[in-house]
């Protein structure tokens, strides 16, 4: 997977978000098919990249768009300390060093 695969991937779910989330705003309630949309997608990214890096998608995707950094990361290594993750790219890094995902530079 590019990285700009990745990145189309992470987009689409967010806008795929906002959306569902207007649409709740104004009176339309979609949570029967949302259920199953995410159902059908979790069940494909816990395929591809094993229930630990699906974990970490799944956090990534939930938790709010704060202005993370290296300093301020989203995720760190619980015994050293060290930050994992911060925004999508290094994400994508992180998953591609634990094996979850091929990469394949474009």
């Amino acid at each position: 997977m590019t990285p700009e695969v990745f990145k189309k991937y992470l987009n689409l779910l967010d806008e795929i978000s906002k959306v569902n989330s207007s649409l709740y705003n104004l009176g339309v309630d979609l949570m029967n098919y949302e259920d199953k949309f995410y159902s059908v997608i979790d069940l494909l990214v816990t395929e591809l990249f094993g229930e630990f890096g699906s974990d970490h998608l799944t956090e990534f995707e939930l938790n709010p768009k704060k202005e993370y950094s290296k300093e301020n990361p989203m995720c760190w290594d619980g015994e050293t300390n060290e930050p994992l993750y911060w925004d999508a790219d290094s994400l994508y890094d992180y998953l591609v060093s634990q094996k979850y995902i091929c990469s394949i530079k474009s």
